[in-house]
């Protein structure tokens, strides 16, 4: 985490640099951007390992809770504290402060204390056996592959409708301006930060599996409710509602895997996780890209709303996958 913060810190503090002195181009931007992206793929895997290593076995749940509303209060509060740093600091030095924020962090991280460890010096064949082990495990672990399997389908149906088609609804649908996107998505990140407090409350009284797959359920159903609607305060309460899903599968996946994957694994497998939803979002999008060349973005949330929901049924119908969660709680 505190190796990932350090590379963030240097990524971005050339921006304001660049700036200055006048060599920042849409290429540079973009390739910071993408190196943002790719040290971030090490720091979230790292550090929903790293909680089960400071908290106990059931204080997991309210904690993944607190991690999600810590994310999607800085979600609502970070474009406002954006507006307020580029009247006091200008746009240069807004990206300085960016920058420092992650100093900020790393000294946050290094103030946590965990157990010690010892820790083998690896080679590269050392490292090759540990990732065919992690496979092997998952292959092992036949629940865990109808997971991901689980995580997969539904991200494909979801996540490009939500990155790319939601703009595209607000321009063709509701004929509206980015302001009102804006309030779209800070009722969904309203939404996460309710469901978040659900998740903890419904996790007394229900199993993890059962809340991820009613998260899943919720998720769909709320876009494909789009398809009727035609106000602007509707839209933004069916995306209030559509928030309240997403902690539910979060958080419960997290939770399951902090609570049946054993350390040894615990990193590989979030790794994973988190390559399959940072890479089906990228074919998602695609795919949603090339979709609406033929189909009106109303009827795709209709479509892809029930099929999200439906991928439930890769759960409800794997044994394997229910055995492995039912003493998860």
């Amino acid at each position: 985490m505190i190796v990932s913060d350090i590379v963030r810190f240097f990524l971005v503090a050339i921006i304001p640099i660049a700036i200055i002195f006048e060599f920042s181009t849409p290429l540079l931007i973009g390739i910071i951007t993408f190196l943002l992206s790719a040290c971030s793929t090490f720091f979230y895997p790292a550090r929903d390992c790293l909680i089960p290593q400071i908290t106990r076995l059931e204080e997991l749940p309210i904690a993944n809770s607190a991690i999600v509303i810590s994310g999607q209060m800085s979600h609502l509060l970070g474009p406002l504290f954006a507006g307020i740093g580029i009247s006091i600091l200008g746009l240069t030095h807004l990206f300085t402060a960016d920058a420092i924020s992650f100093l900020v962090s790393i000294l946050m991280i290094s103030l946590i204390v965990t157990p010690e460890k010892k820790k083998p010096i690896k080679t590269f064949a050392l490292h090759i056996d540990s990732l065919k082990e992690g496979i092997s495990y998952i292959k092992k672990k036949a629940g865990l592959g109808t997971l991901l399997i689980l995580t997969f389908a539904n991200n494909i149906f979801i996540m490009g409708p939500a990155f790319l088609g939601l703009a595209v609804f607000v321009k063709k649908i509701l004929k509206e301006e980015f302001v009102i996107f804006a309030y779209m998505e800070a009722a969904m990140a309203s939404g996460m930060i309710v469901g978040s407090i659900i998740f903890w409350l419904a996790n007394k009284y229900f199993k993890l599996v059962h809340i991820l797959l009613i998260g899943m359920i919720i998720d769909g159903l709320t876009f494909s409710l789009l398809y009727f609607v035609q106000s602007n305060n509707v839209a933004i309460l069916v995306l209030f509602f559509h928030g309240i899903g997403i902690p539910l599968i979060m958080v419960a996946r997290t939770t399951l895997i902090q609570r049946i994957v054993p350390d040894k694994f615990r990193g590989r497998i979030f790794a994973i996780i988190h390559m399959a939803v940072m890479g089906t979002t990228a074919i998602s999008i695609g795919l949603t890209g090339l979709t609406l060349d033929y189909l009106a973005i109303d009827a795709l949330f209709l479509i892809i709303g029930i099929c999200a929901a439906l991928c439930t049924l890769i759960g409800l119908f794997s044994k394997n996958f229910l055995n492995l969660c039912q003493n998860t709680n």
